[in-house]
């Protein structure tokens, strides 16, 4: 009977154990999770700022180039704001727009994909987590029921093997029909 005690003990100090590790090791991955989760939402956001950045600078180059080219057209006494002068720096106007859209989308895309990733990274710590304190759950009941196995176990051997009481003439346990110990007064 004290074998099935120990045993019970073990059981639960085991069970509690292995279900305190395997939490602790998924709340250490949730912790590495959201760091690199953080690390991808900076990402995202310095993607943003420089496509801001880019389309600055695009606007700022596209002016320069209006600009030069009005002293262009200007040096030979042409209107930079009508015919051929003045188609081409609508047309600088027009480029540069398209290439200050475009920086833009592609920055939106980046960030876009950056924090999806940091979405799901979080994501994948947490539910791993989840799954390890639900697993611990689990581990934990196994280990009870295993203890409780082993006392009902260790109860049932007690009963069957215990010998009888001093004075009763049995030299050896011999067990009566219908499994009734021999503590029971009708087989005294």
């Amino acid at each position: 009977m004290a074998m099935q005690g120990l045993n019970a003990v073990s059981a639960v100090g085991s069970s509690v154990n292995q279900a305190q590790a395997g939490v602790a090791a998924a709340g250490v991955e949730r912790k590495f999770a959201n760091y690199n989760a953080s690390q991808a939402e900076e990402a995202a956001s310095d993607a943003l700022n420089r496509g801001k950045t880019e389309a600055l600078q695009i606007g700022g180059r596209a002016e320069r180039l209006k600009a030069s080219q009005s002293v262009a057209t200007g040096g030979m006494e042409i209107d930079p704001n009508f015919g051929t002068a003045g188609a081409l720096q609508a047309e600088t106007d027009a480029a540069a727009l398209q290439d200050r859209i475009t920086a833009g989308n592609n920055a939106i895309r980046e960030a876009y994909g950056l924090r999806k990733d940091a979405s799901m990274m979080r994501y994948r710590g947490t539910a791993g987590l989840n799954a390890a304190r639900s697993q611990a759950v689990s581990t934990i009941a196994t280990g009870g029921l295993q203890a409780a196995q082993d006392v009902m176990r260790g109860a049932y051997l007690y009963e069957t093997y215990k010998k009888p009481p001093s004075g009763s003439g049995a030299d050896i346990y011999v067990r009566p029909p219908g499994g009734k110990s021999m503590s029971d007064p009708r087989y005294r």
